[in-house]
């Protein structure tokens, strides 16, 4: 008899832990980010430093720009670079995305390239039109947009350009800007000359 009781209470333990692990989730899986998750979210990085490398085909001169808030979104003002450009020529362009929180910098553009399926980063040039093309592809053939070639149009001007990077999962991405979800939108002056 004590026997069956020491079993019966065993198994009792057994479903109660059971339950409380199936309404509790796994100790690793917290806000549905870590693993063994059923249903993972994406973390979204902090991102911090949106800088562009420019190099002129003409010259090869490379000059980097940046957009800096590192104390994040509604904090102090970033601090931000006027980009400087020569009309009628080439630029070929290197996108490089941190986060200078951390230490050393976690290079979040690393994690965009290797998820670049589903990521997509979007210029917008205003108000005079730049040609740009895409030298970087995911796995489906689509733009990614971390790698590109500007074409400055003949007229000294000025203007901004938005560069905007989405996280868009889910097959949702169609090689546009719009659909997805925000990850930065950093808008720098742009001075043709």
């Amino acid at each position: 008899m004590k026997t069956i009781q020491k079993f019966n209470l065993a198994v009792y333990f057994i479903v109660l832990s059971g339950m409380w692990m199936m309404f509790s989730g796994c100790p690793r899986c917290k806000d549905g980010v870590g693993e063994n998750c059923p249903n993972p979210i994406n973390q979204e990085e902090l991102i911090t430093t949106v800088m562009l490398s420019l190099r002129d085909s003409a010259t090869n001169e490379i000059t980097v720009y940046s957009f800096k808030d590192l104390d994040g979104e509604g904090g102090n003002n970033p601090v931000i670079d006027s980009i400087y450009v020569k009309n009628g020529h080439k630029y070929y362009s290197d996108l490089i995305l941190l986060n200078e929180q951390e230490s050393p910098a976690d290079t979040i553009s690393v994690e965009v390239k290797e998820e670049a399926d589903e990521h997509f980063v979007g210029y917008e040039f205003s108000p005079f039109p730049v040609s740009l093309s895409y030298l970087d592809k995911d796995a489906n053939n689509l733009n990614l947009g971390l790698k590109t070639l500007w074409r400055i149009p003949g007229t000294p001007t000025t203007g901004t350009v938005t560069v905007i990077l989405k996280h868009q999962p889910d097959g949702v991405k169609n090689g546009t800007v719009t659909p997805g979800d925000t990850d930065v939108e950093a808008t720098f002056p742009v001075v043709i000359e």
